[in-house]
């Protein structure tokens, strides 16, 4: 009898531990609620960037694969908002525009 009872003491508190941990993951889980994304951040028709993009041996690393990334589908990156508002500043037309300048590089 003695080892049942340590068996039902230890299921208690390990059911205890459960609640807890799932009530502070769902505290950290992000909102379902959906984000209205602004008509110009949604990705759709190419948004014209004419200029070509710089030469992927110019950088090394990771970017040289994302200018390579860049230059291998324009298209895909025309269509895509830079979210860090370089339209305002620098007057891009997409992220495609920044794969034709140095802006992509840091």
């Amino acid at each position: 009898m003695h080892g049942r009872g340590q068996n039902i003491r230890a299921r208690i508190q390990l059911e205890g531990y459960i609640i807890r941990v799932n009530y502070l993951f769902s505290a950290w889980r992000p909102s379902h609620e959906k984000k209205i994304v602004p008509e110009k951040e949604k990705p759709t028709a190419r948004r014209g960037e004419k200029r070509p993009v710089l030469s992927p041996l110019n950088y090394r690393d990771s970017v040289r694969r994302a200018y390579q990334a860049a230059r291998e589908t324009p298209s895909l990156f025309d269509k895509l908002f830079c979210y860090c508002y370089c339209d305002r500043s620098f007057g891009h037309k997409s992220l495609l525009s920044c794969y034709a300048t140095t802006h992509a590089a840091g």
